[in-house]
């Protein structure tokens, strides 16, 4: 087991809550490690939190990691909010957590990183569910108030696979042309009844996919077949 790994998205967590760590996941974090056989007094202590205040927690916290001969990550912030927001996508795969909490998260992650373009996809569901609560018309992603959770959960995947494949963040941004069958950023022109007709760059085709889910699979595929 790899404690390094486990402590990113602890820490990606405690980054985003005002340098605060959730209780809950310091509680789990505490005994998966002693399910996996580690042992040490603090240890035992934080996988028994209750009441105790958050000074207290950071206290156990600290002296789990010297009784374990752990040193604290030294990575960039970025790169701990990455870790939680792939451990918050994958326990929503694996049905830990509920889609609409996820999303709570993200938001949070959103807000924190100031619209970071790696999860802004996120920040479009929450839009867009919001439009449908709202009798208007969503932003045309496919999804509904009927399938909304599974919706989320299959974002999820996609951005644990685009993750894992490492694939650009301007890459990930690009729609599909049918006419090029190539990824491209669209431009767009607004015809004389005022509605806006998304357009290829190249072709000047309107034939166009936004990239929502359809195009994420695409893009993983041209990255690695065995994904989809």
């Amino acid at each position: 087991m790899d404690i390094k790994a486990t402590l990113l998205p602890l820490l990606g967590e405690r980054i985003i809550n005002n340098n605060t760590f959730n209780k809950t996941s310091v509680m789990m974090w505490a005994c998966d490690l002693i399910a996996q056989g580690y042992q040490s007094k603090h240890l035992t202590k934080l996988s028994q939190l209750d009441r105790q205040r958050h000074s207290t927690v950071e206290k156990y916290f600290n002296c789990t990691l010297e009784e374990l001969s752990l040193d604290m990550p030294c990575e960039e912030e970025a790169v701990f909010i990455l870790a939680y927001a792939k451990d918050v996508a994958q326990a929503v795969i694996i049905d830990e957590l509920l889609p609409q909490d996820a999303l709570g998260k993200f938001l949070d992650i959103i807000e924190y990183t100031k619209n970071d373009p790696r999860y802004m996809d996120f920040s479009k569901i929450i839009m867009e569910i919001h439009l449908l609560n709202s009798k208007k018309q969503g932003l045309g992603s496919g999804m509904t108030l009927h399938n909304a959770a599974q919706y989320i959960k299959e974002e999820c995947r996609l951005f644990l696979a685009m993750e894992s494949l490492d694939i650009p963040i301007a890459e990930r941004m690009k729609s599909y042309c049918n006419q090029c069958e190539d990824f491209v950023r669209y431009t767009y022109e607004t015809t004389p009844d005022n509605t806006i007709m998304y357009i290829c760059p190249r072709c000047h085709c309107p034939d166009i996919l936004l990239p929502f889910q359809q195009v994420k699979r695409k893009l993983i595929k041209k990255y690695s077949p065995v994904l989809i």
